[in-house]
């Protein structure tokens, strides 16, 4: 995997890094992706993984997903990047609907009726709490 390194002119938070970032990798892949990510200044890294206790897990897990170059935003911004191309597209038959407190069920697109969100939002009555 190669690794490049850019001046932070501008990066002012993890967004304006990442976007230098994309920025730095079209010179190099055709259809760039962020696979994981670390930011030094917040000690955050993406994705978070529960129980990973190795300080380079972010790098670890974008390297075994495809990462072909990580890209360094001066000293405090890491990304591994790799060919979207290479990834099969998403199931885009699923939706996401909310009831009244955030809460957040699957639905299959177009096949979520009035009746299931009625449903989703209202309780089942007798039958207590909520769901799809």
């Amino acid at each position: 995997m190669q690794t490049v390194t850019i001046p932070a002119a501008q990066a002012r938070g993890i967004e304006a890094a990442r976007n230098q970032a994309v920025m730095k990798a079209r010179e190099s892949l055709s259809e760039p992706v962020v696979l994981s990510w670390r930011d030094d200044e917040t000690d955050t890294i993406a994705p978070a993984i529960p129980g990973a206790a190795t300080p380079r897990r972010w790098e670890e897990y974008g390297i075994a997903n495809g990462g072909k170059l990580e890209v360094n935003v001066g000293d405090g911004y890491h990304f591994i990047l790799g060919e979207a191309e290479e990834f099969e597209e998403p199931h885009v038959f699923f939706a996401n609907i909310s009831d009244a407190e955030g809460n957040v069920y699957l639905c299959l697109n177009e096949a979520c009726t009035e009746e299931d969100r009625r449903r989703i939002t209202e309780g089942f009555g007798s039958l207590g709490g909520k769901g799809g």
